[in-house]
């Protein structure tokens, strides 16, 4: 079914029946949520699958502050929002705030109009809302993690993987192109697309695995796996050529310094894109 269909309320029109029955008790009136849709889905081309229009069904009436719609929101996905911020190891006492401080995020309605609306209103519908949900709690709990543990220089990220005891090439590599590697990994990371970007962010930072990645994406977990294999070539490649060239090293050399490098970045990368 295209978007055309959508935004003219056709498909919605005959899914509504069972939109209703899979959240039995939330109420949104039809015209309301044809133009919710609308909004998010617009009239270009593309599919969304029946799943996501039940969830965005959900998403318009929590936004709408529907106290039945709250509740099964809870039930349904609260749980498994817990669970992914648990697995970040915060503290009791952390995970729990993170928890409400995100539900609150999510469906308290705020003053001030539209800028104000519940975060679930930024569902769009593109994915699984379990997996929009799972990136926001991981992204969360990271911040709330940041804010607990002493800070690595992000500029050193990546060279001080390990410490100048531990391998004293690395560091004489970290002392002599640091700046330059720096410098270089901007550059590489602003040439990527948006979509590259986004990627290596939501597997390095965010914590999402293949299989999350593939539902968010709505693509085979094989497919999502290569995709961040090429993103994060593609930013390797471009930060190799950069650096050779700032740091002014031949290509042998240049070569040298990116296979330490290489062998360390899955460890550092969730840092130097954090």
């Amino acid at each position: 079914m295209g978007l055309t269909g959508y935004a003219s309320g056709t498909y919605i029109v005959q899914r509504m029946s069972a939109v209703r029955q899979a959240w039995p008790g939330v109420h949104v009136p039809d015209a309301a949520f044809r133009a919710y849709v609308r909004e998010r889905l617009g009239d270009g081309d593309g599919e969304a699958t029946e799943s996501a229009l039940d969830a965005l069904f959900i998403a318009c009436a929590c936004s709408r502050g529907d106290a039945a719609a709250v509740k099964a929101f809870d039930a349904t996905y609260m749980p498994d929002v817990a669970r992914a911020i648990v697995k970040l190891r915060l503290s009791p006492a952390d995970a729990a705030d993170v928890v409400q401080s995100l539900r609150e995020q999510l469906l308290v309605r705020k003053a001030g109009g539209a800028g104000g609306a519940p975060g679930i209103s930024e569902y769009a519908g593109r994915g699984e809302l379990g997996a929009w949900l799972r990136v926001s709690a991981v992204r969360a709990g990271l911040k709330k993690l940041r804010g607990r543990k002493p800070q690595v220089d992000a500029d050193d990220a990546l060279l001080a993987a390990r410490s100048l005891g531990d391998d004293p090439e690395l560091g004489y590599m970290k002392e002599v192109y640091r700046r330059a590697f720096r410098e270089a990994f901007a550059t590489a990371l602003g040439a990527l697309d948006a979509r590259e970007k986004n990627l290596l962010h939501q597997h390095f930072v965010d914590g999402l695995n293949v299989d999350e990645l593939g539902r968010l994406y709505g693509t085979h977990r094989a497919t999502a796996a290569r995709w961040v294999q090429k993103a994060r070539e593609h930013l390797l490649d471009e930060t190799k050529k950069d650096f050779a060239r700032r740091a002014g090293i031949s290509a042998r050399e240049c070569a040298s310094v990116l296979r330490l490098v290489r062998s360390r970045i899955d460890v550092t990368l969730s840092k130097l894109l954090g």
